[in-house]
């Protein structure tokens, strides 16, 4: 088998480069199959792990709401007892001499202060579960802009993405 050589190519006077007409031997139809099913498979695929976790949200957003609740009525309980724990310390006084008095004052405060302190704890598993479904909704939104650009960019001829491309990275500050 002989070598082609550069000088052999620019003594040529046959053509080329020459388009293969016939469309089986070009595997066209092949690559037409492969990028249908990709896409097919992706957008599947990807619909239905955001319903996933669509509902994976709504479900978080449901037990942080139950949470509240739960905490709201421990928190009203909690308000009554301490209510109560005061008349009583208020029969106490009448009933008992000073030294009694102190003591009783004494264990008000501490009873006080570790409701405070379940208030304070309670308060921040409040935030932290709104914090969590607010960056779990922040995601989702995000996730479902992202897949509508590039569903929309898939769309595009090539030259139309290039020039979408362009724009996006020069409005980013980029320089192409």
């Amino acid at each position: 088998m002989e070598y082609l050589n550069a000088s052999y190519l620019l003594n040529n006077e046959g053509i080329f480069l020459q388009f293969n007409s016939n469309i089986l031997e070009t595997n066209v139809i092949n690559l037409i199959l492969l990028i249908a099913l990709i896409l097919y498979a992706t957008k599947t695929t990807f619909n239905s792990t955001l319903e996933k976790r669509k509902l994976e949200i709504i479900n978080a957003l449901l037990l942080a709401q139950e949470d509240s609740l739960k905490s709201l009525n421990y928190y009203k309980l909690s308000t009554k007892n301490l209510k109560n724990k005061f008349v009583y310390l208020q029969l106490f006084r009448s009933f008992y001499a000073e030294k009694k008095h102190e003591n009783i004052l004494l264990r008000y405060e501490n009873t006080k202060e570790k409701f405070l302190n379940t208030f304070l704890v309670t308060e921040n598993l409040f935030k932290n579960f709104e914090n969590k479904a607010f960056l779990s909704v922040q995601r989702y939104i995000m996730l479902r802009v992202a897949s509508k650009i590039m569903r929309k960019f898939f769309c595009l001829s090539k030259k139309e993405q290039t020039k979408f491309l362009e724009h996006s990275i020069l409005k980013l500050g980029g320089n192409c």
